[in-house]
């Protein structure tokens, strides 16, 4: 499970890495209605869930060298990818209701 965890991890570190940069679009991204309904939503969300994710991936890496258990790995696992998106998706909606209305 080791070699899961790092490979996982250096995954998260990629798609973090490239999640800041990627464009409005129907293929990639985090897709909330409140993303696609804006453009600075999504910019400033994606950046945000690109560090999650990023900083995920550099914490399972080190994880998967420290433990050994498949347990504890598995659930790393789960939690530095599923945290950052959940709270990517909480941004998203928190950026989308402070819009000015008008």
């Amino acid at each position: 499970m080791r070699p899961v965890a790092i490979a996982t991890g250096v995954l998260l570190l990629a798609v973090g890495n490239y999640l800041g940069k990627a464009r409005r679009n129907w293929f990639i991204g985090l897709k909330t209605p409140w993303t696609l309904a804006d453009d600075g939503v999504w910019d400033k969300t994606h950046r945000y869930t690109g560090r999650g994710l990023f900083l995920g991936g550099l914490a399972l890496i080190v994880l998967g060298f420290v433990f050994h258990d498949a347990t504890v790995l598995g659930l790393a696992i789960g939690a530095c990818t599923a945290v950052p998106m959940l709270m990517g998706v909480a941004r998203s909606r928190s950026l989308y209701r402070a819009l000015p209305r008008g």
